[in-house]
């Protein structure tokens, strides 16, 4: 018996060609939800995140008061604490670093001078430390140093041989 004589072929054939038809149909549709899925992640990773930056001044602030750079809120005073200033550089950079690809053009040009910044007021406020530990007879000082006095008035550039070192890390800063 030939499948034109054969009711029962005739009918699976059918069933097959529907359950076909039906399978294309919802790929097409899985295809288009995740190609506007990854449009929306695009889209999103373009935008400044305005909770993201907050988060960051509020690490950046952190870092300041630990640099002597911004009294402490509660006590009013300057206390340099270069130890948590170093880490907390760190954590600045490695959130810049875990967060690279999804940062709009905005957030890197905000993550690189925000780095920058600290790290060089960092090594600003790590000389004048040790030339105030030198003068106090080796004490290390109370407070903080007063920015912007003594024999090295301007930020410094990274001191010789250290030229893109990331101050206390021993390790070369990236370029990116």
């Amino acid at each position: 018996m030939s499948e034109e004589q054969n009711p029962a072929a005739e009918v699976k054939k059918k069933v097959d060609e529907d359950w076909k038809a039906a399978m294309r149909r919802e790929k097409e549709k899985l295809a288009a939800k995740q190609k506007a899925s990854a449009e929306q992640e695009e889209e999103a990773a373009g935008e400044t995140d305005q909770m993201f930056l907050g988060f960051i001044n509020q690490l950046v602030a952190q870092t300041m008061m630990d640099l002597g750079a911004m009294p402490h809120p509660a006590s009013g005073q300057r206390e340099v604490n270069l130890e948590q200033a170093k880490q907390m550089i760190e954590i600045l950079r490695s959130l810049d670093r875990k967060t690279k690809k999804s940062q709009s053009k905005e957030e890197q040009d905000f993550f690189r001078q925000v780095l920058s910044e600290l790290q060089m007021l960092f090594v600003q406020i790590s000389q004048q430390a040790g030339e105030g530990a030198e003068q106090a007879g080796g004490d290390g000082g109370v407070g903080a140093p007063e920015l912007g006095q003594g024999p090295q008035a301007e930020a410094p550039g990274p001191a010789a041989g250290t030229r893109g070192a990331v101050p206390g890390t021993g390790r070369k800063r990236r370029r990116g």
